[in-house]
């Protein structure tokens, strides 16, 4: 048993679909046309500790490159993105950690929140 299936040409057809993101910007554009509205769309998080491989795979499966990091208590601390992962930087942690690859976590190699004066009034710490 053959099954023929009906084709159609693709001519002078160049993407198959609109790139919403795909308005120029400038250094007069809304901060919104940047960054991602949360109001709008959930933010990807992850837990600080997963290791680097199922973080990218969870990065991949996901179709993002970055992803907030939070504790168990669901407390923001930093940002991961793909590039964290796959760089010199994996490498370059470890070895200074005299660890290896597989043993770092997310919490490794994220870029952290940088404390604020009022995060540490708050808190009563010192800077």
């Amino acid at each position: 048993m053959s099954l023929k299936i009906d084709t159609v040409e693709l001519k002078g057809v160049y993407q198959f679909c609109d790139h919403f993101d795909s308005e120029k910007i400038d250094l007069k554009s809304s901060a919104l046309k940047i960054v991602t509205d949360f109001t709008r769309r959930t933010p990807q998080v992850i837990l600080k500790d997963v290791d680097v491989d199922h973080a990218l795979f969870m990065m991949v499966n996901g179709h993002v490159r970055s992803k907030l990091v939070i504790d168990h208590d669901d407390t923001f601390l930093g940002v991961i993105n793909s590039r964290d992962l796959t760089g010199r930087k994996v490498l370059t942690v470890a070895q200074k950690r005299n660890q290896s690859r597989n043993d770092l976590t997310v919490e490794d190699l994220m870029t952290k929140k940088i404390r604020s004066a009022c995060d540490a009034l708050l808190n009563g710490r010192k800077l």
